[in-house]
């Protein structure tokens, strides 16, 4: 008998380690509006963009939203949107990965997909890309929060 208090403290300690929160060194969320350029691969033409994401780590997968977008001469508003559906946040960097869902900047085929890296900083940058289709290089203030 005197074994059974012995055998529920061990037990007690066994649930917490095994059902603790843990605490990594990445990141859970990651952010920016920032500025760069979109270059078209099919007509090879440039546009100044802004670029707005974020980016969020929790109990699935990354997820988020992002946009590429400018005003033209004319006032019309130019617009590549997509949304995130996985990859990685870290501690000063990340690796996303997602689907563009509509493009009528440089007119590529929707839905495709996008690879988003960067690095956090007050003057990180990043790279947006979506196979051949188009690249973009931002450059601006990024956060990445636990």
């Amino acid at each position: 008998m005197k074994d059974i208090p012995a055998l529920i403290v061990v037990i007690v300690v066994a649930q917490v380690l095994v059902n603790s929160p843990h605490y990594s060194a990445s990141a859970t969320d990651a952010s920016g509006s920032i500025q760069g350029t979109i270059t078209c691969t099919g007509n090879s033409s440039k546009h100044q963009v802004g670029f707005v994401f974020s980016a969020f780590l929790g109990l699935v997968p990354v997820y988020g939203n992002w946009e590429v977008s400018y005003v033209d001469d004319l006032g019309n508003t130019h617009a590549i949107i997509g949304y995130l559906g996985g990859g990685t946040i870290g501690q000063g960097n990340f690796n996303l990965e997602g689907t563009v869902t509509s493009d009528n900047v440089c007119g590529s085929s929707v839905p495709s997909s996008v690879s988003i890296t960067g690095s956090c900083a007050p003057i990180g940058k990043l790279i947006l890309a979506s196979g051949s289709d188009w690249r973009g290089e931002f450059e601006g203030n990024i956060e990445c929060t636990q």
